[in-house]
């Protein structure tokens, strides 16, 4: 009997210690949180969602990144100093896009920092966080975009005028 309580305990342990990161819900452990907003398409991390606007209505699904999605973004983010960013990012000057898309919104935590930026579409290129916000802001759509959860997500009905 011991022998096999033994073998059950040493297949729990290392069974249990072969899953790495991942967490009892089968995704990997969020290290870094990402919250991006752009209109009603919506990625929470935090929360484990991603919101897909279909113009009109909403589609919603599960969605976390993986390991090897998340050290992309880190890598990148610290790459453009993402956290020293300011809060705000504006447009161009008298700059008119239609539609206008409306603020944008990005929000990194990655252990003691945590940055919520606001910005607008196109941002301004005379700024150096105007010009690094849309390099992120690809990034993130890129991966949202090969993510098998949201290839299986309806396609959009239409287009804002």
């Amino acid at each position: 009997m011991k022998p096999l309580l033994s073998l059950i305990l040493g297949v729990l342990y290392f069974g249990c210690s072969c899953l790495g990161s991942f967490t009892s819900s089968g995704h990997d452990n969020q290290f870094i949180q990402v919250f991006f907003q752009a209109g009603f398409n919506e990625l929470d991390t935090f929360n484990g969602t991603y919101q897909k606007d279909l113009i009109p209505g909403i589609a919603r699904t599960r969605m976390w990144l993986t390991a090897s999605e998340q050290d992309t973004i880190l890598r990148y983010v610290n790459e453009i100093e993402f956290f020293s960013f300011p809060d705000t990012i504006f447009r161009e000057p008298f700059m008119i896009t239609s539609p206008d898309p409306g603020p944008l919104i990005i929000r990194i935590k990655y252990r003691d920092h945590d940055r919520k930026v606001v910005w607008f579409f196109p941002p301004d290129q005379n700024s150096m966080a105007g010009r690094k916000i849309r390099g992120l802001d690809r990034l993130l759509r890129n991966i949202i975009g090969a993510k098998p959860e949201f290839k299986v997500l309806p396609n959009t009905n239409g287009v804002y005028q």
